[in-house]
């Protein structure tokens, strides 16, 4: 009787183990999951401004620790409020969707590629090997919208201007370099589309938009 009172019980214990064991990885997915909504874009599941402006913050750190340098790309579509006007905004979100997976191509590993906001997505570019592995991003990243997007069989051309703000030479701050790359962008968009521009002293004497950090 003791022997087999003991066996339920511990069969007992084993079942209720094995229950906690399966809540306990429950919750973990959860929380895991409720981690990666806050800190992702819904349409494109891209980093968000929030996890963008945190990664930022760790390249500098980074960067100022081992001396290498941050390029920060502000990248902005071209005319894409006449995609909206033309084909609607169920067609605009899934343009949005293309191009973020067009760039995700562009970049390693080592970078964060987010949304930041309506057609305006942002790089951290960690340790871009100088001025001229921060132009080659800009240009394959211009390249690789060079191609018509398929969508609801409509044949889409978009194309985006992009400003690039480096860590240390044109700014030690996340604030200065968003407003750095920002800057450079408005110089970009003001030569027309398709163009990128690395931020130059001259570009500060132009009225930038007003960024939100």
């Amino acid at each position: 009787g003791i022997l087999v009172s003991g066996s339920i019980l511990i069969g007992m214990l084993m079942g209720e183990t094995r229950h906690v064991r399966r809540l306990l990885a429950e919750a973990t997915t959860a929380r895991n999951r409720i981690w990666h909504l806050a800190h992702h874009d819904p349409l494109t599941d891209l980093p968000n401004r929030w996890l963008f402006n945190d990664r930022l913050d760790q390249a500098l750190r980074r960067g100022q620790r081992q001396g290498e340098m941050v390029a920060l790309h502000y990248f902005d579509l071209d005319d894409f409020k006449a995609v909206n006007d033309s084909f609607g905004h169920v067609t605009g979100d899934r343009l949005l969707i293309a191009v973020a997976q067009r760039l995700s191509g562009c970049v390693r590993e080592s970078d964060t590629l987010a949304r930041i906001g309506g057609d305006e997505f942002a790089v951290v570019q960690s340790d871009p090997a100088g001025r001229a592995g921060a132009v080659m991003l800009a240009e394959r990243m211009l390249a690789a919208l060079d191609a018509p997007i398929a969508i609801d069989g409509q044949a889409l051309r978009i194309s985006a201007s992009i400003g690039i703000g480096l860590f240390p030479d044109h700014g030690t701050s996340p604030e200065q370099l968003h407003q750095i790359a920002d800057q450079a962008l408005y110089r970009a968009k003001a030569a027309g589309p398709a163009h990128f521009q690395v931020w130059e002293p001259s570009h500060a004497a132009m009225v930038p938009r007003v960024v939100a950090v």
